[in-house]
């Protein structure tokens, strides 16, 4: 049995993996632990043969018994990861064998480092951010082709989620998401910790990241929008008419070629704009939809812009 203040210790099986080291008394985190031993187990059942059936998705079980379980599964993963040694395993482990982040992968990582800080069933400021939808960015980054080359801003970024998806998924050269919220930052900067040890415990690379706290407004974002930014993220869904308009005038000053990606048109730009603010100088958009399952919703949409 652990001590009354247990650490959760986590062996990894996968090629370069790091021990994944987390405190067990956290509910949230050994919520997520048993989640994540359940993938584990879909991957590489043999090793679970000896656990109680359905034992990992017993909601019931207290943080000593959970630290215990990852006891047991530390005396058999080890000497498989030894065996493996060397080899991304990709046989048994799929995509998780390899060291950069399918899709997939890179959402599962994500919301489990999410789960481990907030409760997933409780969407943090929900109505000035929105529940990210991890999916459609993944499908944005593919149709608009960032990646390595690319230096990716999140203009109000909450949590982070869509940065730290960014980062492993299209491993930019540099993903930055801005926040002004005191709460939102504190929670971004406990996340963005877990993040990096699930990235680090799966044997994943990732580009280099940052979660900055202030206003995007500030003067001292303004090379790193303007100038730096090959790629913005706006969610403007609950922007104001004024903060709209400063919105509009940061877009005339982007360089040439700049993407920006918006929850809501910041104009049609097929036609002038007769607000008084002047052409918004775009090249094209569209909408992007996911089809929601069997829940008759409309879903997020994502508009994509290019500067000219």
């Amino acid at each position: 049995m652990a001590e009354n203040c247990p650490i959760i210790k986590l062996v990894s099986v996968f090629n370069k993996g790091k021990l994944l080291i987390l405190p067990g008394w956290h509910p949230e985190i050994s919520t997520q632990i048993l989640i994540i031993l359940q993938k584990m187990q879909s991957m590489i059942s043999h090793l679970f043969q000896s656990f109680p059936q359905k034992v990992f998705e017993n909601k019931r079980l207290t943080l000593q018994e959970v630290v215990d379980l990852v006891e047991d599964y530390n005396k058999v993963a080890k000497p498989y990861a030894l065996t493996w040694s060397g080899s991304y395993n990709t046989e048994n482990l799929g995509d998780w064998g390899y060291s950069q982040c399918k899709d997939d992968v890179a959402q599962d990582i994500v919301n489990w480092a999410y789960g481990m800080v907030i409760n997933p069933q409780i969407y943090y400021n929900n109505e000035a951010n929105g529940k990210p939808n991890l999916n459609e960015i993944s499908k944005i980054c593919d149709e608009a082709r960032i990646g390595e080359h690319d230096v990716f801003v999140d203009l109000g970024c909450g949590v982070g989620q869509f940065v730290y998806f960014v980062a492993a998924y299209a491993r930019c050269k540099k993903t930055i998401g801005i926040e002004i919220s005191d709460q939102s930052f504190k929670f971004a900067t406990e996340v963005s910790g877990y993040f990096e040890k699930l990235m680090a415990h799966f044997g994943k690379r990732f580009g280099k990241f940052e979660i900055s706290h202030g206003d995007f407004l500030e003067e001292k974002y303004r090379a790193l929008i303007c100038e730096e930014a090959t790629v913005l993220f706006i969610n403007n869904k609950m922007f104001d008419e004024t903060l709209t308009h400063q919105l509009k005038v940061i877009l005339r000053n982007l360089k040439a070629g700049t993407k920006v990606i918006t929850t809501k048109p910041v104009c049609d730009i097929r036609h002038d704009d007769v607000n008084g603010d002047g052409p918004c100088n775009c090249q094209e958009w569209y909408e992007n939809h996911q089809t929601p399952g069997g829940t008759g919703e409309e879903s997020q949409k994502y508009s994509l812009m290019v500067i000219n």
